[in-house]
This record gives structure tokens, C-alpha cells and sequence, in this order.
């Protein structure tokens, strides 16, 4: 059968694909990895998981790493030419994870547009096999007080996810729930869209979260309230691309008492681009500028090996779990009750 033929048969059911967070692991993930907008760019990707220490230069998982969680924050498809090779690269990322080492992938507003054109009969390149996988990816994630998403919280989202807990389900049904009318385009998740209701983004960002509701609560202090209700302290996202370099503590005096982080540094352009971020909540960033600062390549991934408390090269010791996620020794500790912070 040729590509097109292929293209041309019958959709598989979704159920084939994840269709909801994976089950949880019997020992829970120390560390996440997180990538974001990157946009076809699977050379970057390849080259930040190795950086990182848990893959091969190819991309491949190395077979001794554990409790390491990949996520993906979406746009990792380019909306305007989407290549299937992302789409199988991604797809065998997920089926061939070591244990304890699930692959978090979301939906980003590129994927999103992606799967419209394709219900109107732009299926570019992709199969209905990679289509089905595509749709069947995830809207957020959240994990030990982090959300992960790919635009900005907005309060409908948040009162959303409240109504859920409410109910006595996990803050994670919401892709279970959402999926059919977000498919359906009952509900925009994005601000290019179109829908009955709007959910999820907003374009001018600092304008909105300093606006008032009819209560005369600006939106930023409501979307703090309403992430502290659902036990979230950390945000991270992509979707607004920046110069090279993360942003962090994003909007701090806007959104008070939560650490919002954009993770897109345009990683397609620059070659590496990350997160790495443990149960307790430290961030520790992967860029260029890090890298720098860390003496270079080889040091750099020494340093992030140490930190994933993955086996070290040439037979070297890792550093002992207490020690491998505290700060440089020229970092003061944090404040009592403050985030954790590896920067």
C-alpha cells in the first residue's frame, strides 16, 4: 500500500492512541522534562533530550533512564506544512519509553488548526493514522502543583477544572471531558478560533490579567485565587515566543503568589530549549545561555545528568539523590514556604 492509498482508508478508532493521561506509574516521576513550540524542529528536540541526558543523539531513549516524564506544551507540528516524521517521532517516543517515563503530549493552537483543515480535506502529508494521533494528544496536564498547558489560564479554564473538582474527578479529566466539544468546535481553546464559548488564551495578555471583572477584581488576582484553589502553584506554557531564553516569574506582580513560565525560547532557531522540573517544584532552564554558563557542552550536560540523578558517563558516580536537585552552593536557600528555585 502506498502513501496514499493509505491516506485514503478508513480512520482506526482513537482508542488505539492516549486518549487520557497515561496510568500512573507505580513509582511517581522525579523530574519533567519539558518542551515547547518546536515547531517541526525535531533536530532541536533530538539535541535537548540528549542534552538533557535521557536520549541519543537520534533522539533515542537511552534504555537506563527512570522516572523521568517527558512534556510537551504543543505546537510541535508546524500548522503550515506538518511533517509526518514529527508525528512518528513523537508517536514512537511515547511507545517506546522506558518504565516509569511517560511522554506528555498536548495540543497546541498549531495542532489544533492541523486537525480542522484535515475535517475540511487538507490532509497534507499526514495519514488518518497520524491525524487520529494528533487528535487523541491532551489540552493540559497538571502533575505536583505544576500546570502545563499551552497558551495563558483564563477563568473560564479554571472554573472549568474547579467544576471538575467539585465533582470529585481529577483536574486531568478535563481532556476526557473536553474533547468532544472541543473537536466539535462547541468551544475555542485558542484566541484564532472560532466557537460558541470561548475557554482557553487571550491575545493582549497584560491588559487582560490587569482588567476587572464585574466585582472589581482585576483577572490576574482571580486567576491566582482560582490556581491556588486547585492546589497549582506553577504554570508553564509556550505559544509566546521570546529571544532565545525562557521567561520566568512571568506576570509575578499581574498574577501574584504563582510562578508562570514561558518555555518557548524559539528552539527551532536556536538548537536547544527546555525545562527541567522536579516534584518539589524547582525549575532548572536548558539554553544556550546556560550552557555558557555552565563551561560548555560537555559540562553543561554533566551538570543536568547530575541533576536527572542519571548513571554519569565513563562509569562516574551520579550525585546522591539529597544532593542532585539542591541549588549551586552560591545560591541562597529559599525563602520559608517560597518555590524552590534551580536557575
Amino acid at each position: 500500500m502506498d502513501a496514499m492509498d493509505e491516506r485514503l482508508t478508513p480512520s482506526p478508532r482513537l482508542d488505539e492512541f492516549l486518549v487520557a493521561p497515561p496510568p500512573a506509574p507505580v513509582v511517581a516521576p522525579r523530574w519533567t522534562i519539558v518542551l515547547s513550540d518546536t515547531d517541526n524542529g525535531l533536530e532541536s528536540v533530538h539535541y535537548s533530550l540528549w542534552i538533557a541526558g535521557v536520549c541519543d543523539r537520534a533522539g533515542r531513549w537511552r534504555e537506563e533512564v527512570r522516572g523521568v516524564r517527558i512534556v510537551h506544551t504543543g505546537d510541535w507540528l508546524s500548522k503550515q506544512d506538518p511533517e509526518p516524521r514529527v508525528v512518528d517521532y513523537f508517536w514512537e517516543l511515547q511507545e517506546t519509553a522506558p518504565p516509569e517515563c511517560p511522554v506528555i503530549m498536548l495540543q497546541g493552537n498549531h495542532e489544533v488548526e492541523i486537525l480542522k483543515r484535515a475535517a475540511l480535506g487538507d490532509y497534507s502529508h499526514l495519514t488518518h493514522r497520524e491525524l487520529d494521533f494528533i487528535r487523541a494528544q491532551l489540552f493540559l496536564y497538571a502533575e505536583s502543583g505544576v500546570l502545563y498547558l499551552h497558551g495563558y489560564p483564563t477563568v473560564n479554564l479554571l472554573l472549568l477544572l474547579h467544576q471538575l473538582r467539585d465533582e470529585g474527578a481529577d483536574v486531568n479529566d478535563f481532556n476526557r471531558r473536553m474533547w468532544k466539544p472541543f473537536h466539535e468546535g462547541r468551544y475555542a481553546l485558542f484566541r484564532d478560533e472560532a466557537g460558541l464559548e470561548f475557554v482557553g488564551d487571550v491575545r493582549q495578555v497584560k491588559k487582560w490579567f490587569t482588567s476587572r471583572d464585574a466585582d472589581g477584581e482585576t483577572y490576574g488576582r482571580r486567576i491566582s485565587r482560582l490556581l491556588k484553589g486547585l492546589g497549582i502553584h506553577t504554570v508553564i506554557h509556550g505559544h509566546r515566543p521570546n529571544s532565545f531564553l525562557q521567561v520566568d516569574d512571568e506576570f509575578y506582580l499581574e498574577v501574584p503568589g504563582i510562578r508562570m513560565i514561558d518555555n518557548d525560547n524559539q528552539v527551532k532557531l536556536c538548537g536547544l530549549g527546555a525545562a527541567l522540573v522536579n516534584d518539589r517544584g524547582a525549575v532548572r532552564f536548558v539554553n544556550l545561555k546556560e550552557m555558557y554558563l555552565a563551561g560548555g557542552e560537555k559540562a553543561f550536560r554533566k551538570q543536568l545528568r547530575q541533576c536527572l540523578e542519571l548513571r554519569a558517563p565513563r562509569g562516574k558516580k551520579s550525585l546522591p539523590p539529597e544532593l542532585a536537585s539542591l541549588p549551586p552552593p552560591d545560591h541562597l536557600p529559599p525563602a520559608s514556604g517560597a518555590t524552590p528555585r534551580l536557575t
